[in-house]
């Protein structure tokens, strides 16, 4: 569950990169100390691909580390979820179609928290990690803080037979349902965020 930080994803850009490398951990200090996430880290020393209404540009490191400057970083990790049918789990949250995911707890590996967040958000359990996927990056405003969203995405197995979950609806999600391939493109790709296309394309698959 993403507890204070509820996910509003913003307007500004969606930042996508694979083969994210940790550099060093670093703390984060946003404007108010209430605010403050001090176990968190973002890797600066590498080139970041933008993806902004499908229009690829490159920042320059500098330029980077200067935007993660301007924000609080709130590292978080969700799941591209498979059933034995090969359909695939989507929730519905905030009036958009999603993906499961939440905020690293401390002392949590994001492995750990991919897994915990999906069980929570979406009541599911029998989960088989995999790998992972992508790492994308959103910005959103949170009580006049600016904020810098990176998620590690990963793939997982769902090795039970249900059919019926019930959501976490404290976290506005309405819905947590497998889906077909046909039907993600035709109902879930018409109204969701574009880094969820992503996480689809990063995980090989062709839904356009």
């Amino acid at each position: 569950m993403e507890g204070d930080w509820s996910d509003t994803e913003g307007k500004v850009a969606t930042f996508s990169c694979k083969n994210v490398k940790k550099h060093q951990k670093s703390r984060v200090e946003s404007a108010s100390p209430k605010y403050a996430t001090p176990f968190l880290s973002i890797n600066v020393n590498f080139m970041h691909t933008v993806f902004s209404k499908s229009k690829k540009q490159h920042i320059p490191n500098e330029e980077w580390e200067q935007f993660c400057r301007r924000h609080a970083v709130v590292e978080a990790a969700g799941g591209l979820v498979q059933n034995g049918g090969g359909e695939y789990l989507m929730i519905f949250r905030n009036g958009r179609w999603d993906l499961p995911k939440g905020k690293r707890e401390p002392n949590e590996s994001m492995e750990q928290t991919a897994v915990r967040e999906v069980q929570e958000e979406c009541g599911i359990d029998r989960l088989r990690l995999e790998r992972l996927l992508i790492v994308t990056h959103h910005t959103y405003t949170q009580h006049g803080i600016d904020v810098l969203k990176p998620t590690h995405w990963y793939a997982m197995q769902y090795e039970g037979s249900e059919s019926v979950f019930t959501p976490q609806a404290e976290e506005g999600i309405e819905v947590a349902k497998f889906f077909s391939k046909d039907k993600i493109m035709t109902e879930c790709f018409t109204n969701c965020y574009d880094n969820i296309r992503e996480v689809f394309a990063a995980a090989g698959l062709t839904l356009a």
